[in-house]
């Protein structure tokens, strides 16, 4: 469709009708969905119909939750305002009850790590003036989807977090506290008359077992990464969603003993108490992401659409499996086979889905490391099943950022 005037010249009169009253705007409204943000932002300029239906709050509902997710905790309250109180009044009866269970007993502690004896060294900072994460996760019903739809598009993670991590597993026992730094690599500000583009970040973090740098990409409020350990061979991948009031939940998996684990990251101190209250949802979801891992087993075929060619011999086109013998991690963790000759560390999180790889290139002694980092969301049909969203290639340092599709060919 063509977002120009059109204008229809009748025969043997010289009256001319809008092109938009030979349909009803129903039908113009399926032909909208399917536009661009920016062929939407031309169209309104058209005549007033078009205007009217380029800035429903239906179609920029379905725009989001098109090109973004299906749900997130940014998006406006869609609940009538009745019910919404009623909902809210019942989650903070039962905030109030799990505070109250939660002060009686939490089952883990704080570390920061452990001394040249192996003992553990407790977070001196409980006690502290903490913040207020009363209704952290309540949406907002004041604002509209045109509204959210920039707002997603210019999320800005850049900071330095606190992050506590869970380990799944008896190989930690503790929750272990430590800095992690985001640094936003974004384009230029968002245009609506410009199609946007993936945002991805790089950062570092000191864990007590060793420094590590992130390279990341982002999907709306989601954020998929990895870290590299420079002094240990191994990888780990991980999934955040980003709350307001600067608060993250994660999940992650390792290569580290085939490991996995759920975090918190923070902009602001909080007690043993607060993290625990957070971090226990995301603990009690386990076998769900299990469920949706097992989703995911077959052979997928990979195609990337990158933004610039800068990167030398990029690889575009692979495939990789994964197999029931190959899910090792929990928390809806895997590692995959490549037609890359080297595996695929992933995670998911509902249906947002987290992995990345890592090619060694070149002799021995001039070695050509090539990190890949995909976040998308799985979209099943009847026949199918695709994986759509952005990817982050980094080559030394030089990184470039684009869209990707995995569409699985046999299960």
């Amino acid at each position: 469709l063509s977002c120009r005037r059109a204008r229809i010249t009748m025969e043997g009169n010289e009256d001319q009708i809008d092109g938009s009253e030979s349909l009803p705007p129903e039908l113009w409204f399926n032909v909208f969905k399917f536009m661009s943000i920016p062929c939407l932002v031309k169209c309104r300029l058209v005549c007033r119909l078009f205007d009217e239906l380029a800035d429903s709050e239906k179609l920029w509902e379905l725009s989001c939750r098109r090109d973004f997710i299906e749900d997130s905790v940014w998006f406006p309250s869609t609940l009538p305002s009745k019910k919404a109180r009623l909902e809210l009044n019942v989650k903070r009866e039962g905030k109030d009850k799990q505070k109250e269970n939660e002060e009686e007993e939490v089952p883990f502690n704080v570390i920061l790590g452990w001394d040249d004896e192996n003992e553990e060294i407790p977070d001196a900072s409980y006690g502290c003036e903490f913040i207020d994460i009363e209704d952290w996760d309540k949406k907002d019903s004041k604002k509209n989807w045109k509204q959210t739809y920039r707002e997603m598009l210019n999320l800005d993670f850049e900071g330095i977090y606190i992050y506590w991590l869970k380990v799944s597993s008896d190989l930690i026992p503790n929750i272990v506290k430590y800095p992690i730094t985001i640094a936003q690599a974004s384009p230029a500000p968002f245009q609506w008359e410009k199609s946007p583009k993936p945002r991805w970040v790089l950062g570092h973090g000191a864990a007590p077992w060793g420094h590590f740098e992130i390279l990341g990409i982002q999907m709306g409020n989601y954020l998929g990464v990895v870290y590299r350990y420079g002094d240990f061979p191994f990888s780990t991948a991980s999934l955040y969603q980003f709350r307001p009031k600067g608060i993250a939940e994660a999940v992650w998996t390792s290569e580290w003993k085939y490991s996995s684990g759920f975090g918190l990251c923070s902009e602001q101190e909080m007690s043993t108490n607060q993290v625990w209250s957070l971090m226990r949802p995301v603990s009690l979801e386990l076998d769900d992401r299990n469920k949706v891992a097992e989703r995911l087993y077959g052979n997928w075929k990979v195609e990337l659409n990158l933004e610039e060619s800068s990167i030398e011999d990029v690889v575009t086109r692979f495939h990789f499996v994964i197999a029931k013998g190959d899910r090792r991690q929990p928390l809806g963790g895997f590692v995959a086979s490549t037609s890359l000759d080297t595996d695929m560390l992933g995670v998911c999180w509902g249906s947002i889905v987290n992995f990345s790889t890592m090619i060694i290139r070149g002799l021995e002694e001039s070695q050509r490391m090539v990190d890949f980092v995909f976040i998308g969301k799985l979209i099943e049909s009847k026949d199918h099943k695709r994986i759509v969203g952005n990817v982050v290639v980094q080559d030394n340092s030089k990184v470039v950022e684009g869209k990707f599709k995995a569409t699985l060919i046999s299960e």
